[in-house]
């Protein structure tokens, strides 16, 4: 069916046939004079933006829950998480007395470690599981050698019973 032409068409009905396609709703955001259902509905949508918001608000703000400081004291300390696991070694002997990178001798008898990454002067406790652990300060960088994430002075490697294997698997954990 053909769209009659507009000067066949009665002058009332012509008005309506004309107004038509402007009472469409995406005609009439695009063509409304002052802007007036623009406005509407740009508010709407903002509306909704806002209830959307400030759901949100709620939800996040209601599933934060406090922790109990006594769960922590209870929980053992081979519960926590551990900073890595890999592989350990020690210091030759024959290292004794030679600067470390942060610049102290290394002594064997002292607690220390090497770590790539780790600050120095962090204390970490080192576990080997069913072998014994040792708490250690990082004083120097290294191993640089792959799957091994710490080298141990003498007397830290004796606490773990590391010397008979030379390398071994262990957890590094933060300190208390």
């Amino acid at each position: 069916m053909s769209r009659p032409d507009a000067n066949q068409i009665p002058k009332a009905s012509r008005l309506s046939a004309i107004r038509f396609p402007l009472r469409h709703p995406l005609r009439t955001l695009r063509v409304a004079p002052c802007g007036r259902r623009l406005n509407e509905f740009a508010g709407r949508i903002a509306m909704k933006f806002q209830l959307i918001t400030a759901a949100l608000i709620v939800l996040v703000g209601c599933s934060h829950q406090e922790s109990d400081p006594s769960d922590n004291a209870a929980a053992p300390s081979s519960a926590a998480t551990p900073i890595a696991c890999a592989g350990a070694s020690y210091y030759a002997d024959s290292l004794a007395g030679n600067p470390t990178a942060s610049g102290e001798p290394y002594v064997p008898s002292k607690l220390t470690a090497a770590h790539r990454t780790l600050s120095f002067g962090t204390k970490v406790r080192v576990v080997r599981e069913g072998r014994g652990e040792v708490t250690v300060t990082i004083n120097d960088r290294g191993p640089f050698i792959d799957g091994r994430i710490i080298d141990l002075s003498r007397a830290a490697a004796e606490k773990v019973d590391l010397i008979t294997d030379g390398v071994a698997d262990v957890c590094i954990y933060a300190a208390d």
